[in-house]
């Protein structure tokens, strides 16, 4: 075997790098090709420990998220110092909070708010569900948890709050449209038809509403009181009263909706039309539902202003979101 490349190889040794190795090999052995093999032997050797080294401690900080129970990974949230976001629980989740668990103990987690969106205003032994960065528990991947909110922390009672501790932890994709919550119910119309566009006869363009928010027409009294709760590019969430809801309204039942965004840049409300589901119904107060419909198509009214022409929201689709 010949080594007719080590000269240009051992180049890169300079006499201070050499004089060092000498002193780790204990003697003045010169800076003959045999003792610079030896000296890049040496440093091969010092790298190949540090680097097993690095990987070790890298190892161990990426093991930090995994763990082997329940108990564990609520304290692994705590000493995290992890946010959490706090939300209602079903199709059509709100986020209500985000927050921090300020400490864990055997039945229960003591948490610290850090943004309040409805919570504040939840009944004791609510469902809620937690979300979080993903970690791993027992070798899976888990990001959520659903619990109960006990009660609000008297000890800390402008941002205190108690969950149950959870029994079970699973994960949850995010949602890939974002909630937005509807502040401000003057910037924001909506007319809705109990009806499927490809079959129903209804003139949408000219019909009274069977349900409406700020929408007011004569010919559709009494739903001064609804208002917007959310919306998002994939659908809307609705507060109305119970007694103007259509007959046969219930959860997949075909809506569509003429939705008026204002526009500030114009200054004037802008019609967008939407069809789609009835998702969810659930009570929302004395007298009040909770409806959520979810969009399937959006449509564009004709250059003649006579009909609808329908499309199908793609995944692509950016929806209400304009």
């Amino acid at each position: 075997m010949t080594f007719s490349f080590l000269p240009d190889m051992l180049k890169g040794f300079d006499g201070t790098m050499l004089r060092e190795v000498q002193n780790i090999l204990g003697g003045s052995l010169g800076e003959s090709v045999p003792f610079k093999i030896a000296a890049a032997a040496t440093l091969a050797l010092v790298a190949a420990m540090f680097t097993t080294f690095a990987l070790r401690a890298f190892s161990r900080h990426r093991l930090r998220d995994s763990v082997d129970d329940e108990h564990e990974l609520a304290q692994s949230l705590a000493k995290g110092r992890l946010v959490l976001d706090v939300t209602s629980t079903g199709p059509d989740a709100e986020l209500l909070a985000r927050c921090r668990i300020q400490s864990v103990s055997r039945d229960r987690l003591r948490c610290e708010a850090a943004e309040w969106r409805g919570l504040e205003r939840t009944a004791p032994d609510t469902p809620l569900q937690c979300t979080f960065r993903p970690m791993r528990l027992r070798g899976r991947q888990v990001n959520t948890f659903v619990t109960r909110l006990v009660d609000f922390d008297s000890r800390s009672p402008d941002t205190g709050f108690l969950l149950l501790m959870p029994r079970g932890f699973g994960f949850t994709r995010r949602r890939r449209h974002v909630r937005k919550r509807v502040k401000d119910q003057q910037f924001l119309r909506i007319k809705l038809w109990l009806a499927d566009p490809r079959t129903s006869k209804i003139p949408f363009l000219d019909a009274a509403p069977d349900m409406a928010v700020n929408a007011f027409d004569e010919r559709s009294p009494g739903h001064d009181a609804n208002s917007v709760i959310n919306i998002s590019g994939g659908g809307i969430g609705l507060r109305v009263r119970n007694d103007v809801i259509p007959m046969g309204c219930a959860p997949d039942s075909p809506v569509v909706l003429n939705l008026f965004l204002f526009n500030f840049r114009d200054r004037l409300f802008k019609p967008y039309w939407y069809a789609g589901t009835i998702r969810s119904m659930e009570g929302a107060g004395l007298g009040f539902t909770r409806l959520g419909a979810a969009f399937t198509h959006t449509g564009s009214v004709d250059d003649d202003g006579q009909n609808i022409r329908w499309t199908a929201i793609t995944p692509n689709s950016t929806g209400a979101e304009k």
